[in-house]
């Protein structure tokens, strides 16, 4: 819009009896690009929270090896022992036990890790929802679309995928639209001021 053209629609404004500020609100808002990935890989709770997840597995695996050596023992003491019996049956029903067992705690262990990394992530994307909300709003900022700022590796076929795929093709870096730095410093902000987020697990 030229400038004899801008100053002619606020003086329409004026005639309607709107202020300048309501001119200012009626204008077109801008749109900004957030990278999630980005926030994720750099959101400090969040990244506790996973190595928190992490020992956690850590310390079930050690507990699983253990179980398995137990297991071995038991398969190998059976190689001494007469097939058929008493002895073999009782050693035998130990084993199988063991096994039993063994499968039935990965199984549960693999669904309740599962489930606490998806409400993880859930209630992690949630706060930086929260985020961006805010921002766009005291802003007067009506669309944020998610982008990435990783550049495509031509040698990586998953990278070269995301990279087609992204919503984002253009952006004008001069415009500075990319409101990521904003965002994660915010929420990163709450950690060391002690303030609770929203993650749980």
């Amino acid at each position: 819009m030229t400038r004899i053209a801008k100053g002619i629609v606020i003086l329409l404004f004026v005639t309607m009896g709107l202020t300048t500020a309501q001119y200012a609100k009626a204008q077109a808002p801008p749109v900004v690009v957030i990278d999630v990935s980005h926030i994720f890989k750099n959101h400090s709770r969040f990244k506790a929270a996973q190595e928190v997840l992490k020992a956690e597995v850590e310390a079930f695996d050690q507990q699983v090896k253990a179980d398995q050596e137990k297991g071995q023992k038991l398969a190998e003491q059976l190689k001494s022992l007469n097939v058929g019996s008493p002895d073999y049956k009782a050693v035998e029903g130990q084993l199988a036990q063991l096994s039993a067992n063994i499968q039935a705690q990965v199984a549960l262990k693999q669904r309740d890790m599962m489930d606490r990394e998806a409400k993880l992530y859930h209630s992690t994307y949630q706060e930086i929802e929260t985020e961006v909300r805010t921002i766009c709003e005291q802003n007067n900022i009506f669309l944020a679309l998610r982008f990435s700022r990783d550049q495509m590796d031509v040698a990586n076929r998953e990278s070269v995928l995301n990279g087609i795929n992204r919503a984002v093709i253009y952006q004008n870096a001069q415009k500075n639209v990319d409101i990521t730095d904003m965002v994660l410093t915010k929420i990163n902000s709450r950690v060391a001021s002690g303030t609770r987020g929203a993650i749980r697990n």
